[in-house]
């Protein structure tokens, strides 16, 4: 029991004060962190409503995941094997949604069929 004790190493920090050029991917692929990027979205959803603390005329909130600042204090939660699951997931689920949302479908205009016709005679 003491090898695996000693196998889990340091628990990850509470907190942890953004410097210039980190970003919320940076910060979570981290060792003393979470040591994987892909966990950025449990760092913003625990700092959306507020963080810790902040320099004055430096907002006191994250709510876009991509404007974060230098001198903000974001609380770092501790995240269990499941809730690491589940965090993945809904980044996939978010991912995969925003994608969708941007894709059109496309019909062939006459241009293109004549360029497909005149390269099949071509050939």
């Amino acid at each position: 029991m003491k090898k695996k004790l000693d196998a889990w190493g340091p628990a990850p920090t509470n907190n942890y004060t953004v410097v210039k050029g980190d970003c919320l991917w940076k910060i979570s692929g981290k060792s003393n962190i979470y040591n994987n990027p892909k966990l950025w979205p449990a760092l913003w959803e625990a700092n959306k409503s507020g963080v810790v603390s902040a320099p004055p005329r430096i907002p006191k909130t994250i709510p876009n995941p991509n404007l974060i600042y230098p001198g903000q204090v974001l609380k770092v939660p501790t995240l269990t094997d499941a809730q690491k699951k589940d965090y993945l997931k809904k980044r996939v689920y978010w991912r995969n949604t925003k994608t969708k949302n941007r894709i059109k479908k496309t019909t062939k205009t006459e241009s293109t069929e004549k360029k497909e016709s005149t390269e099949k005679k071509s050939n």
